[in-house]
């Protein structure tokens, strides 16, 4: 996982980007444009052991929107049973 914010995909960069986009995805911030920019670029092998589905889908502020966003991005959340 690398992009334009420094993020790697190895050692603890990664493991600190991730817990960082765990939490916002649990968090009041929660929208679809920060969504965009923090997933750019991300692969769902980045985030293969993640619990960010399941934090956007039980935040208040997820939307319809949201959802839909992820889905089309990775495709794979609703086939990866």
């Amino acid at each position: 996982m690398s992009g334009e914010d420094g993020n790697s995909s190895s050692g603890s960069s990664r493991n600190e980007w991730l817990d960082e986009f765990e939490e916002f995805c649990s968090s009041d911030d929660l929208s679809l444009d920060e969504l965009k920019r923090l997933t750019k670029d991300i692969s769902l092998d980045d985030l293969r052991d993640s619990s960010f589905l399941h934090r956007v889908c039980m935040n208040e502020k997820v939307t319809l929107e949201i959802v839909k966003y992820l889905l089309h991005l990775y495709p794979e959340l609703y086939t990866d049973v």
